[in-house]
């Protein structure tokens, strides 16, 4: 594990390096003027402080992660089971019809579904996840069907 990390982060380095560019260059036996030198010097220290954005943090707390933010590592909230059922939203419908439907919000997506049969029925012939809700609006749903009326019956989505 200690020899891949020590390869991605030479590879890393050298991608780095490649991209960084100094202002002048100089030739084998050439009298070099401390100025340009310098500059090159300069030029080099801030291409390695503008690349420290890319390290992740080390102030992270006890109950945090490091996470990827989009544009540099942060710490960030650690994923628990509370916040992944918080973030979980369950929809249901209750009828006594042959066909139950659950839709989710605009922009989320459907990722299971389910019943009950709150009289102690038969199972549905059919369930499925689909889109789209009705007027063709973009939502995922969740859908039943049995082959029989009369008969309470609760579907549900769990939509993200």
């Amino acid at each position: 594990m200690i020899r891949l990390l020590t390869a991605v982060f030479l590879f890393a380095s050298f991608h780095v390096v490649a991209d960084t560019e100094v202002p002048h260059t100089f030739q084998e036996g050439e009298v070099i003027d401390a100025q340009k030198f310098n500059e090159d010097f300069n030029a080099l220290e801030a291409a390695i402080d503008a690349n420290a954005a890319a390290l992740p943090p080390t102030n992270c707390t006890t109950d945090q992660i490091i996470k990827w933010n989009g544009s540099a590592w942060a710490c960030a909230e650690d994923i628990t089971l509370q916040s992944l059922r918080d973030a979980v939203d369950r929809r249901s419908t209750t009828n006594t019809n042959a066909s139950g439907v659950v839709y989710c919000d605009p922009g989320e997506k459907v990722t299971g579904g389910g019943y009950r049969d709150d009289s102690g029925g038969a199972a549905p012939y059919l369930c499925e996840t689909f889109v789209p809700a009705p007027e063709g609006s973009p939502t995922d749903g969740y859908r039943c069907k049995w082959a029989n009326d009369g008969v309470s019956r609760t579907v549900y989505a769990i939509c993200l």
